[in-house]
């Protein structure tokens, strides 16, 4: 023992990340509540580079598959080609960035797939419900969007907030999948199942409102995050009451096509517009306050979320979440992509 207190080396844990030390008491257990919060942390900087990823690999792959692309592409090859073939690219981007970087998050985090994807069968009748009910919430979610857009323009700041439409058929068919179908599928499997799933072991309040942050920050336009935000507490709280991603993606679809249909209203005149807006936004409310109101009759329980089976607080594990150093790295990120989008 002589010996060993001579070389400093008297106790070595097992484990030295779960125990401290204390001068003159020696290595003790560490409190649960920082074990705890080194996990969360740990977590925090895999979702971190998962999203760093995601932002990389969505702006990166489709320009350098259409780069690549104008080598082999004959000079006099048709505007509509090299339209439809840009939507190839995002559509493959898309579904690439959301797979793989969040692929590397469940690998990190260890959850097995099939609680990572949910897909427990829904009652047809609850799903019907929760798709009015996330429809009236859109419709509130579209306020927010332009409370916002005011917002930055009484501040001098305006955001490009609008894609370019391609004008052949076959541009425009990709387009309006990569803009409906394709999101609803990905990222749904992505943040409603691979992240939200698997931050569910820190409370499902806890899971809900980081992956909905998250979601928001990844729509990358700040006067488009509003909506992202409440859409995805909206959707999150469903699938987590459902039990399946299924009812995210529906959702989700449902959602992007009715963007997809009232986008359409801009082409009428503008007194027609703005009627055509007004009433499908008051169709959309009566009938999902309707849906919300059925499912609390059918369904007492349905705002309640499971306790959390943690020892730190709520707003402390958000804090250790939301405020580690990848995470801020992320954020930087993301203040550069939105000044991309400022006119």
């Amino acid at each position: 023992m002589a010996d060993q207190n001579s070389n400093g080396r008297w106790y070595e844990p097992v484990n030295p990340n779960e125990h401290s030390y204390t001068p003159g008491y020696g290595f003790s257990t560490r409190p649960p509540f920082l074990v705890e919060q080194k996990l969360i942390a740990g977590y925090s900087g895999a979702a971190a580079f998962a999203m760093l990823g995601f932002l990389f690999l969505s702006s990166f792959l489709p320009q350098t598959m259409l780069q690549l692309t104008y080598q082999v592409l004959p000079l006099w090859a048709p505007i509509a080609l090299e339209e439809f073939l840009w939507q190839c690219y995002i559509l493959i981007g898309t579904v690439v960035s959301l797979m793989l970087p969040f692929w590397g998050f469940t690998c990190y985090t260890r959850i097995p797939r099939d609680c990572a994807i949910p897909l427990r069968r829904v009652d047809p009748r609850l799903m019907t419900g929760a798709v009015l009910a996330a429809a009236a919430a859109g419709v509130i979610g579209g306020w927010a969007n332009t409370a916002a857009d005011r917002l930055f323009y009484g501040l001098g700041i305006e955001f490009l907030n609008t894609f370019e439409v391609p004008g052949s058929v076959p541009g425009l068919v990709v387009y309006v999948i990569n803009m409906t179908l394709i999101p609803a599928v990905f990222e749904e499997i992505a943040f409603r199942g691979m992240l939200m799933q698997s931050l569910r072991r820190f409370g499902d309040g806890f899971a809900l409102l980081a992956s909905a942050l998250l979601f928001a920050l990844a729509h990358q336009i700040p006067v488009s995050m509003p909506n992202a935000f409440l859409m995805g507490l909206v959707i999150g709280y469903f699938v987590l009451f459902t039990g399946s991603v299924t009812t995210g993606i529906l959702i989700h679809l449902t959602h992007n096509l009715l963007v997809t249909l009232t986008g359409l209203f801009a082409y009428l005149p503008s007194q027609a517009a703005e009627l055509a807006f007004g009433g499908f936004d008051l169709f959309c409310l009566i009938l999902g306050l309707g849906a919300l109101a059925e499912l609390m009759c059918r369904y007492p329980g349905i705002f309640s979320l499971r306790g959390p089976c943690t020892v730190n607080p709520g707003e402390q594990k958000l804090r250790v979440f939301l405020c580690s150093i990848p995470m801020f790295l992320f954020y930087v990120v993301i203040l550069l992509q939105a000044a991309r989008y400022r006119l």
